[in-house]
This record gives structure tokens, C-alpha cells and sequence, in this order.
């Protein structure tokens, strides 16, 4: 007696995605080609010869055209900031764009940033409920804020909200403080009909994609409704060297050895530091609060933290950017927004915590594109 081959059971298929996202009502927005944009890039930069790099005008058109959301990696220096301001230089001055910040430090440079293009900007806060710059800036931490997501849905509703950008966006996926918090309004805005979201980051590896779309609900790599960009992070004209001091390890409680290595470290940074010349700049890196004070008052320079106030801290950067002082001292809280293109050299005092925070701090340096 014949028997009838097993037939395979089907493997049940994740959920399609969205094939695109609703645009906006025909005419709202303009719709513009290269040459046009690239003209558009010359007048706002006021350089004649300005050119869009990497992947910028892709980036440009999906916020132009809003079809899809994107995630984009591209190295530190590489411009990810510019095809938004670009797009909010181009759409209705009523139309606004939000910028979700993982660090408290990012508000101030982000700020300056959009006021050189002429593009006001303000941070959201329960104090400041409701800015009223064309660019808003807000903490990922109130992210979740009911007040917020008010005056979100609010824009999108009347279409005052261009689109929402996350800034270093490999954050999301190293947090684990906030994300539980945060992440149901995350993946309610990407729902927004009306509205693009833009991911953004230099230190986004491909080991990070996969746990990106289950983070946000997608269960494989939604190719309609999300493009990604990805350009490389390499940076050829970095050179990196292990300074061995040949002090041998610190016995537990000898403070001597403790002061001797630290004059000889400030002696090394010292000598690395009278080569500076012109805009050149230096930074020296560390992890703790307590120890980048520390240095920075014995190599006699500015320290910067997560700690320090707004106040301190613009005056530190302007300080350091002015060259009143060619060195600066920071830990994480510098990782991130020090966007001064010359800075010729950085030094880890100490081990970084994880491969991310050394790909940034890294990204600080030569982005001039000088040997560094």
C-alpha cells in the first residue's frame, strides 16, 4: 500500500511592511532633481562650487519626497546633518523639523549649527512646551512625554512637521536606561502619516541592523518602507599609536608611582601639544567625571562632562575653539558634538568602554581631512 508524501507545513510570513508612507498633499512640498538641488546647496552655502558628498542628495530626496524613512551611516564629518538643513531651507517656513538628541550635550552645538544656515532653533522641554523655531531639539528621554506627543501629533495633523531625525542613532540601540520608555512613542511616530523619520549615524554597525528592526517592530529588513544608506566609515588619513611609558604596572596604594605616571603622561600630551600650530586643536579623553577634572587641571586646560553647566561649557568650547587654550579635557559628554574641523590629535588617557565610544571619539579628529 502506497503512502502519500508528507506535505511540508508553511512557514508562516512576517507582515509586509507598508510599500510606502503617505505623502503629503500635492504641491505642499517641491520636488526637485539634482541640478536644482545642487543649485539650492550653492545658495545656502553661498559657495558656487559646492557639490553634494557620499550619499547626501539620496538622503535629500527622501526627505523631499517622503516616501520612505531611512537609516543612513556615514562617517564622522561627512555632512549627515546638511540634507536636512537643505530640506528645511526648502519647505514653507511653517513647516517644521525635529531633532531627537541622545545626549544633553548635542542641544547647544545643534543649535549653533542650524543658526549659521539661518535656521532658528530651541530645545523642547516641560518648561518650554511649545518653541516656536523652525528646528526643535529634544532629550530622547522625553521622548515619551505625553505633552509632546500632543504637540507632535498636532504638526503632523496640520502638517507643520517635515520630519523627525534621530542624531546618533546607534544611542537607541546602547540604551538601556531609557529604551522601555521611550520605545512605544518611537514606533508611534514612525506610523505618522505625513511625516519621515531619518536615523543617522557614523557608528552603526551591520551586527546592529537586525536588533534596529526588531527594536522597531519591523521583523526583517523592510526594503519599501525603510531605505538604508551606508557609506564607509573608514578614515584613511587617521594614524593611531600605543604610547608604552615603560612604568610597569601600579601596586595597590603606591601613590607614588600613581604621581610619577601622571607627570610623565602630562609631559607626553605636553610635548604632543607645542606642535599645534594655527587652528590646530587637541583633545585629551577619559571616562570618569573626577579624573577628566583632574587632568584638565594639570595640563592647565578646560574640562567638559556631562556635569558641566551650559554656561561652562560654551565658554570652554569657544575658549578652546578661539585657541585661548589648545587642549581640552572631556569624557563622554565629548564624544559627541565636538565638531571643530581641525583637531590634529586625540589621546585616551584610559580604555573607552566600548568600541562605539572609541569609533566616536575617533570621529573627532581630522575632519579636514588632514593626517591626524
Amino acid at each position: 500500500m502506497e503512502h502519500a508524501a508528507p506535505q511540508p507545513v508553511p512557514v508562516p510570513r512576517p507582515v509586509p511592511a507598508p510599500k510606502s508612507i503617505p505623502g503629503p498633499p500635492a504641491g505642499l512640498l517641491p520636488v526637485v532633481e539634482r541640478g536644482d538641488a545642487t543649485k539650492r546647496l550653492q545658495g545656502v552655502l553661498h559657495n558656487p562650487q559646492a557639490q553634494f558628498r557620499g550619499q547626501q542628495f539620496e538622503a535629500f530626496q527622501h526627505l523631499i519626497h517622503r516616501q520612505a524613512h531611512v537609516l543612513w551611516v556615514a562617517p564622522t564629518g561627512g555632512g549627515k546633518t546638511l540634507p536636512f538643513q537643505l530640506a528645511m531651507k526648502s519647505w514653507p517656513r511653517r513647516v517644521c523639523g525635529l531633532m531627537v538628541l541622545p545626549y544633553k550635550v548635542l542641544h547647544h552645538d545643534m543649535h549653533r549649527r542650524m543658526q549659521e544656515m539661518g535656521l532658528t532653533a530651541s530645545e523642547w522641554t516641560r518648561h518650554n512646551p511649545s518653541p516656536g523655531s523652525r528646528v526643535i531639539t529634544v532629550s530622547i528621554e522625553y521622548f515619551k512625554d505625553e505633552a509632546f506627543l500632543t504637540l507632535l501629533n498636532t504638526m503632523a495633523t496640520e502638517l507643520r512637521l517635515g520630519a523627525i531625525i534621530f542624531d546618533e542613532a546607534h544611542g537607541l540601540m546602547e540604551d538601556t536606561k531609557w529604551r522601555q520608555m521611550y520605545l512605544g512613542a518611537l514606533r508611534h511616530v514612525l506610523s505618522f502619516p505625513n511625516v519621515v523619520c531619518h536615523f543617522m549615524s557614523a557608528t552603526f554597525p551591520p551586527a546592529f541592523v537586525n536588533d534596529f528592526w526588531m527594536m522597531i517592530g519591523y521583523k526583517y529588513q523592510p526594503n519599501e518602507a525603510f531605505r538604508v544608506l551606508r557609506s564607509s566609515t573608514q578614515r584613511p588619513n587617521h594614524f593611531y599609536q600605543i604610547l608604552n611609558l615603560g612604568m610597569g604596572w601600579q601596586q595597590k596604594g603606591d601613590q607614588k608611582w600613581l604621581d610619577n605616571w601622571l607627570a610623565r603622561t602630562v609631559e607626553e600630551i605636553n610635548h604632543r601639544a607645542a606642535f599645534l600650530s594655527g587652528k590646530e586643536r587637541g583633545l585629551v579623553f577619559l571616562t570618569g567625571e573626577e579624573e577628566t577634572r583632574t587632568w584638565a587641571e594639570a595640563l592647565g586646560c578646560p574640562a567638559i562632562t556631562g556635569k558641566t553647566s551650559s554656561e561652562d561649557r560654551t565658554k570652554a568650547y569657544v575658549d578652546w575653539r578661539q585657541g585661548i587654550f589648545k587642549m581640552l579635557c572631556t569624557n563622554k559628554a565629548g564624544y559627541y558634538g565636538t565638531d571643530y574641523p581641525d583637531v590634529a590629535f586625540s589621546i585616551h588617557v584610559d580604555r573607552p568602554r566600548s568600541l562605539t565610544e572609541w569609533a566616536q571619539s575617533c570621529g573627532r579628529v581630522g575632519r579636514d581631512g588632514a593626517p591626524s
